[in-house]
């Protein structure tokens, strides 16, 4: 947080960009990203579901075990769609509660009015 807080002093916004999704999260892995991202008070969150792609450790994995087919490397694969450790509506609610969770802080909207002031009056 403290690297969040120093980027901010020097005028520079702060972009949270989070993977969920890994087989190994429990819903408070997610809490506690939810926690780390209002508490650090970043400018913006962005999340997104974990993907499985060619060439990586996860992909290798998936392909040993048959749940992805050595000719499946064209195919834009979410984890939640060859793993049954979360369900891809689970995923995606969760996404949708921490997106509204973060936006809704009156923080947020306070730092966002601040910018729009001087994005209109330089000298502000």
């Amino acid at each position: 947080m403290q690297a969040v807080e120093m980027a901010q002093r020097a005028s520079l916004d702060v972009i949270g960009s989070f993977i969920v999704g890994a087989p190994i999260e429990t819903e408070e892995d997610y809490q506690k990203t939810l926690d780390f991202t209002t508490q650090a008070e970043l400018d913006i969150a962005e999340m997104s579901l974990l993907k499985v792609l060619p060439g990586t450790e996860l992909w290798r994995r998936f392909e040993s075990s048959g749940a992805i087919g050595s000719n499946d490397w064209a195919r834009y694969i979410i984890i939640s769609d060859i793993c049954d450790a979360h369900s891809r509506e689970e995923l995606e609610e969760w996404m949708k509660r921490a997106y509204k969770e973060f936006f809704i802080r009156p923080t947020y909207w306070v730092k966002e009015r601040c910018r729009s002031n001087k994005d209109l009056h330089p000298s502000f």
